[in-house]
């Protein structure tokens, strides 16, 4: 009996041991633990295999949430030339209130965050709508009015605005590194229009077509389409020149490209003489594009509104163009 005592004792102690190794694996990483990743992530680090040491950081962070981890994290981006990401991190870190690691290094991880924000600006959005999404260069920065101007890598930004039932305002900004952009952003209202439905009622009431009613002459239907499609062949080439301006006056001021507003002279080093004439030139087409592609839209409309009808000698209306300063107009006359 003591004997089958002792074998029951002995399995209820082997139970009790699985289960708990069972438990233990499933607990985080104690402190021996995490110590002892991180240090193989700073050992990474001596190596410059900083990519690797962030992968390695990152899956620490999932699993553990741990502060240092974090600010560890914000240190590879840094070495890496992800300084957004860098700020995120680093600010998460010490936003931490009572843990040992960062309280006893608070000091010298703001030294690296003022460093981070070194490369970097800010945006501060005004206008729009309320609600509106921000976005900039693809990351989501919240919805108007924002509490606090967006973060944003030194150069060229592209920064995003849109809202349900408006046209998304897209523009390029200039970002200088510690300073601050000012954007005011007007959102346009998407122009919906439902086609109008007939009742049977009504379309049983309208007369009959009369077989002989007069057509438009073909050569006035002809010409005043060409007109049309050739003018808004030039305003789509005027809003690509449009488009292709801002991107280059963007592009020059960033490198310090501009006009002395004495002489007029082109000013800054490099290639800024060839950028400004590309600018020069971009805004030549956009303005051609837009005035004569309206001029000749105005006129096939004129033309298809207002030609004669077939077996007519005249027209009911006569167009009349007549080049002004910058442009041209034209009236309709009857």
């Amino acid at each position: 009996m003591r004997r089958g005592a002792a074998v029951r004792t002995v399995g209820v102690a082997l139970v009790v041991a699985l289960l708990a190794g069972g438990a233990s694996a499933q607990t985080p990483p104690d402190a021996t633990t995490l110590d002892a990743r991180i240090a193989e992530a700073l050992a990474l680090r001596i190596q410059q295999r900083d990519a690797e040491a962030l992968t390695l950081l990152t899956a620490l962070w999932d699993e553990t949430h741990s502060p240092r981890a974090r600010a560890q994290m914000a240190r590879a981006e840094q070495a890496l030339g992800r300084w957004l990401d860098a700020q995120q991190h680093m600010g998460e870190a010490l936003a931490t209130e009572g843990d040992p690691w960062i309280t006893a290094r608070r000091a010298s991880l703001e030294d690296e965050r003022r460093t981070i924000r070194e490369h970097l600006g800010r945006i501060e959005v005004l206008g729009a709508v309320e609600g509106a999404t921000v976005r900039v260069d693809g990351r989501d920065g919240g919805a108007l009015p924002l509490s606090e101007p967006l973060w944003a890598s030194a150069g060229t930004a592209l920064l995003e605005v849109s809202a349900e039932g408006y046209v998304t305002a897209q523009r390029s900004v200039v970002v200088t590194a510690s300073g601050m952009a000012r954007e005011t952003v007007t959102l346009v209202r998407v122009q919906s229009v439902a086609a109008p439905v007939e009742r049977p009622e009504v379309v049983a009431a309208r007369p009959p077509a009369r077989a002989e009613a007069p057509v438009r002459s073909p050569v006035w239907s002809t010409l005043g389409a060409a007109s049309v499609v050739t003018g808004g062949v030039l305003v789509i080439g005027g809003v690509a020149s449009h488009v292709a301006r801002e991107v280059s006056v963007a592009s020059a001021a960033g490198v310090g490209c501009g006009y002395d507003e004495q002489t007029g002279a082109v000013v800054g080093g490099g290639d800024c003489v060839d950028r400004v004439s590309t600018i020069d030139l971009a805004t030549a087409l956009l303005v051609t594009g837009y005035v004569t592609g309206a001029v000749l839209i105005g006129t096939g409309a004129a033309l298809l509104a207002t030609g004669p009808r077939a077996g007519s000698t005249a027209p009911r209306a006569a167009l009349r163009c007549a080049p002004t300063w910058g442009g041209g107009s034209c009236v309709v006359t009857f």
